[in-house]
């Protein structure tokens, strides 16, 4: 799985959903020392994590 950096893991979860990804139905939270992250996947089936930089 090839993960992705992000500044704001909520806001690109909403907007892959809004452009119809099929992705995480929510953004995974784990405590305060591991980042926000979700997974998609594009047409193809392949899945990315999208993790939120500290």
């Amino acid at each position: 799985m090839v993960s992705l950096a992000t500044e704001d893991a909520d806001t690109d979860h909403e907007t892959l959903l809004a452009r119809g990804v099929e992705a995480d139905a929510e953004v995974l939270r784990m405590g305060e020392y591991v980042p926000p992250m979700f997974t998609f996947r594009d047409p193809d089936g392949n899945q990315f994590r999208m993790v939120q930089r500290p």
